[in-house]
Protein backbone atom coordinates (compact mmCIF):
# COMPACT_ATOMS: atom_id res chain seq x y z
CA UNK A 1 0.00 0.00 0.00
CA UNK A 2 1.36 3.31 -1.00
CA UNK A 3 0.51 6.76 -0.19
CA UNK A 4 1.74 10.61 0.08
CA UNK A 5 2.35 12.43 3.08
CA UNK A 6 2.42 15.91 3.10
CA UNK A 7 2.04 19.12 4.85
CA UNK A 8 1.74 23.03 5.46
CA UNK A 9 1.25 24.41 2.17
CA UNK A 10 0.27 27.46 3.96
CA UNK A 11 -1.67 29.08 0.77
CA UNK A 12 -2.49 31.97 0.72
CA UNK A 13 0.54 33.40 3.02
CA UNK A 14 1.10 36.85 2.65
CA UNK A 15 4.95 37.42 1.99
CA UNK A 16 4.64 40.59 3.54
CA UNK A 17 8.32 41.59 2.31
CA UNK A 18 8.64 40.86 -1.22
CA UNK A 19 7.54 43.30 -4.13
CA UNK A 20 3.54 42.98 -5.44
CA UNK A 21 4.81 40.77 -8.83
CA UNK A 22 7.14 38.27 -6.41
CA UNK A 23 4.32 37.96 -3.95
CA UNK A 24 1.82 36.90 -6.62
CA UNK A 25 4.36 34.15 -7.96
CA UNK A 26 5.18 32.78 -4.62
CA UNK A 27 1.71 32.68 -3.94
CA UNK A 28 0.72 31.06 -7.10
CA UNK A 29 3.63 28.62 -6.67
CA UNK A 30 1.98 27.25 -3.14
CA UNK A 31 -0.94 26.20 -5.52
CA UNK A 32 0.98 24.83 -8.03
CA UNK A 33 2.28 22.36 -5.08
CA UNK A 34 -0.81 21.13 -4.27
CA UNK A 35 -1.37 20.58 -7.81
CA UNK A 36 1.90 18.47 -8.26
CA UNK A 37 1.26 16.49 -5.55
CA UNK A 38 -1.77 15.09 -7.15
CA UNK A 39 0.19 14.20 -9.90
CA UNK A 40 3.13 12.79 -8.09
CA UNK A 41 1.01 10.57 -6.34
CA UNK A 42 -0.54 9.47 -9.53
CA UNK A 43 2.84 8.88 -10.92
CA UNK A 44 4.09 6.64 -8.06
CA UNK A 45 1.04 4.52 -7.94
CA UNK A 46 0.03 6.17 -4.62
CA UNK A 47 -3.85 5.08 -3.01
CA UNK A 48 -4.64 8.27 -1.33
CA UNK A 49 -2.72 11.42 0.42
CA UNK A 50 -2.40 12.45 3.64
CA UNK A 51 -2.56 16.00 4.26
CA UNK A 52 -1.49 16.79 7.89
CA UNK A 53 -2.49 20.43 8.68
CA UNK A 54 -2.00 23.81 7.78
CA UNK A 55 -3.58 23.72 3.94
CA UNK A 56 -4.15 27.34 4.79
CA UNK A 57 -2.06 30.06 6.72
CA UNK A 58 -4.88 31.83 8.13
CA UNK A 59 -8.50 30.67 9.24
CA UNK A 60 -10.25 32.78 7.04
CA UNK A 61 -8.67 32.51 3.64
CA UNK A 62 -10.37 34.22 0.57
CA UNK A 63 -12.87 32.28 -1.08
CA UNK A 64 -11.03 32.09 -4.31
CA UNK A 65 -8.69 30.39 -2.83
CA UNK A 66 -10.65 28.06 -1.24
CA UNK A 67 -12.41 26.74 -4.42
CA UNK A 68 -8.84 26.83 -6.19
CA UNK A 69 -7.91 24.61 -3.69
CA UNK A 70 -10.65 22.15 -3.81
CA UNK A 71 -10.64 22.07 -7.74
CA UNK A 72 -6.72 21.03 -7.39
CA UNK A 73 -7.94 17.87 -5.80
CA UNK A 74 -10.18 17.23 -7.95
CA UNK A 75 -8.49 17.23 -10.77
CA UNK A 76 -7.16 13.77 -9.81
CA UNK A 77 -10.64 12.04 -8.87
CA UNK A 78 -9.37 8.46 -8.53
CA UNK A 79 -6.65 9.93 -5.61
CA UNK A 80 -8.48 10.53 -2.27
CA UNK A 81 -7.23 13.23 -0.31
CA UNK A 82 -7.46 12.72 3.47
CA UNK A 83 -7.69 16.59 4.61
CA UNK A 84 -6.82 17.60 8.40
CA UNK A 85 -6.79 20.71 9.96
CA UNK A 86 -3.51 22.58 11.51
CA UNK A 87 -3.30 24.59 13.73
CA UNK A 88 -3.27 28.35 11.30
CA UNK A 89 -6.23 26.32 9.56
CA UNK A 90 -8.27 24.76 12.88
CA UNK A 91 -11.39 23.36 14.01
CA UNK A 92 -11.93 27.05 15.25
CA UNK A 93 -12.78 28.60 11.80
CA UNK A 94 -15.66 26.89 11.94
CA UNK A 95 -17.05 28.99 8.77
CA UNK A 96 -13.96 27.85 6.81
CA UNK A 97 -14.44 23.86 7.91
CA UNK A 98 -18.45 24.19 7.04
CA UNK A 99 -17.83 25.58 3.38
CA UNK A 100 -15.16 22.53 2.94
CA UNK A 101 -17.75 20.11 3.80
CA UNK A 102 -19.96 21.54 1.54
CA UNK A 103 -18.03 22.20 -1.24
CA UNK A 104 -15.51 19.58 -1.33
CA UNK A 105 -15.24 16.89 -4.47
CA UNK A 106 -16.18 13.10 -3.43
CA UNK A 107 -12.62 12.25 -3.30
CA UNK A 108 -11.75 14.59 -0.32
CA UNK A 109 -12.51 13.05 2.82
CA UNK A 110 -12.40 16.03 6.08
CA UNK A 111 -10.52 14.49 8.98
CA UNK A 112 -12.04 16.83 11.67
CA UNK A 113 -12.82 14.52 14.74
CA UNK A 114 -10.81 11.67 16.71
CA UNK A 115 -12.52 8.95 14.83
CA UNK A 116 -11.34 5.74 12.68
CA UNK A 117 -11.03 6.64 8.92
CA UNK A 118 -11.54 3.83 6.65
CA UNK A 119 -10.21 3.67 3.11
CA UNK A 120 -10.84 0.66 1.38
CA UNK A 121 -10.59 -2.90 3.22
CA UNK A 122 -7.13 -2.19 4.89
CA UNK A 123 -5.92 0.79 5.52
CA UNK A 124 -7.66 2.99 9.03
CA UNK A 125 -7.03 6.76 9.19
CA UNK A 126 -6.47 8.06 13.16
CA UNK A 127 -6.69 11.45 12.85
CA UNK A 128 -6.11 14.01 15.58
CA UNK A 129 -7.17 17.55 14.35
CA UNK A 130 -6.38 20.58 16.62
CA UNK A 131 -9.55 22.25 17.71
CA UNK A 132 -7.85 25.65 18.17
CA UNK A 133 -3.87 27.08 17.45
CA UNK A 134 -2.76 25.71 20.25
CA UNK A 135 -4.74 22.91 22.44
CA UNK A 136 -1.95 22.23 25.16
CA UNK A 137 -2.14 18.91 25.69
CA UNK A 138 -1.44 15.56 23.38
CA UNK A 139 -4.43 14.92 21.02
CA UNK A 140 -3.03 11.85 20.07
CA UNK A 141 -3.64 10.01 23.17
CA UNK A 142 -6.53 8.29 21.56
CA UNK A 143 -5.11 6.17 18.85
CA UNK A 144 -3.43 3.92 21.50
CA UNK A 145 -7.43 2.85 22.39
CA UNK A 146 -8.95 2.79 18.59
CA UNK A 147 -10.12 -0.43 17.19
CA UNK A 148 -9.12 -1.30 13.81
CA UNK A 149 -9.32 -4.98 13.17
CA UNK A 150 -6.26 -5.69 11.27
CA UNK A 151 -5.66 -2.89 9.08
CA UNK A 152 -2.83 -1.22 8.49
CA UNK A 153 -2.93 1.82 10.75
CA UNK A 154 -1.55 5.19 9.86
CA UNK A 155 -1.98 8.16 12.19
CA UNK A 156 -2.05 11.86 11.40
CA UNK A 157 -1.43 15.04 13.84
CA UNK A 158 -0.16 18.57 14.02
CA UNK A 159 2.26 19.87 16.35
CA UNK A 160 5.36 19.41 17.76
CA UNK A 161 6.67 16.23 19.50
CA UNK A 162 8.09 16.59 22.78
CA UNK A 163 11.65 16.62 22.81
CA UNK A 164 11.67 19.56 20.34
CA UNK A 165 9.12 22.50 20.10
CA UNK A 166 6.43 23.42 17.79
CA UNK A 167 8.02 25.82 14.61
CA UNK A 168 5.00 28.27 15.63
CA UNK A 169 6.87 28.65 19.28
CA UNK A 170 3.62 26.03 20.71
CA UNK A 171 3.58 23.39 23.17
CA UNK A 172 5.02 20.32 21.90
CA UNK A 173 2.36 17.65 23.18
CA UNK A 174 3.15 14.69 20.91
CA UNK A 175 4.87 11.70 22.51
CA UNK A 176 8.07 10.89 19.96
CA UNK A 177 7.57 7.02 20.61
CA UNK A 178 3.51 7.45 19.68
CA UNK A 179 3.64 4.89 16.76
CA UNK A 180 5.05 2.29 18.83
CA UNK A 181 3.15 2.56 21.82
CA UNK A 182 -0.40 2.68 20.01
CA UNK A 183 0.92 0.45 17.58
CA UNK A 184 0.83 2.84 14.55
CA UNK A 185 2.27 1.37 10.94
CA UNK A 186 2.74 5.10 10.67
CA UNK A 187 2.59 8.17 12.04
CA UNK A 188 2.26 11.52 9.65
CA UNK A 189 3.17 14.91 11.36
CA UNK A 190 2.62 18.43 10.04
CA UNK A 191 4.09 21.53 11.56
CA UNK A 192 7.49 21.39 11.65
CA UNK A 193 8.80 22.67 8.22
CA UNK A 194 11.72 20.66 7.19
CA UNK A 195 11.57 17.08 7.05
CA UNK A 196 12.81 14.89 9.80
CA UNK A 197 12.42 11.26 10.83
CA UNK A 198 11.33 10.79 14.82
CA UNK A 199 11.68 7.09 14.70
CA UNK A 200 11.72 4.66 11.66
CA UNK A 201 7.41 4.76 11.33
CA UNK A 202 7.24 8.92 12.45
CA UNK A 203 8.01 11.52 9.56
CA UNK A 204 7.40 15.23 8.98
CA UNK A 205 6.97 15.26 5.42
CA UNK A 206 8.44 19.10 5.72
CA UNK A 207 6.31 22.39 3.88
CA UNK A 208 7.27 24.36 1.21
CA UNK A 209 10.79 26.49 1.05
CA UNK A 210 11.81 29.27 -0.45
CA UNK A 211 14.78 29.53 -2.32
CA UNK A 212 16.51 32.72 -4.13
CA UNK A 213 18.83 32.20 -6.46
CA UNK A 214 22.22 34.97 -6.16
CA UNK A 215 22.23 37.32 -8.35
CA UNK A 216 18.76 36.91 -9.86
CA UNK A 217 15.35 37.79 -9.24
CA UNK A 218 14.36 34.39 -9.45
CA UNK A 219 12.40 33.21 -6.58
CA UNK A 220 11.15 29.56 -6.25
CA UNK A 221 9.40 27.19 -4.26
CA UNK A 222 9.95 23.54 -3.72
CA UNK A 223 8.75 21.12 -0.99
CA UNK A 224 9.67 17.67 0.93
CA UNK A 225 7.46 15.23 0.95
CA UNK A 226 7.25 11.60 2.07
CA UNK A 227 6.37 9.24 -0.28
CA UNK A 228 5.42 5.93 1.94
CA UNK A 229 5.10 2.07 0.92
CA UNK A 230 3.85 0.74 4.46
CA UNK A 231 3.36 -3.34 4.75
CA UNK A 232 1.60 -4.74 7.69
CA UNK A 233 3.45 -5.60 10.46
CA UNK A 234 3.43 -9.30 12.18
Amino acid sequence: MRFVHVADFHLGKPFGNFDEDTRAALKAARLDALQATGALAVSRNAEFVVIAGDTFDAEAPPSRLVKRALDAMAAFPDLTWIWMPGNHDSLAAVDLWERLERDKPANVVLATSAEVIEIGPDVAILPAPPSVRASGYDLTEWMGTADTGTRIRIGLAHGGVTDFGSEDGGLATIPPDRAETSNLDYLALGDWHGQMRITSRTWYAGGLRRMVSRGTRLRVLWWLISTCTVTRRV
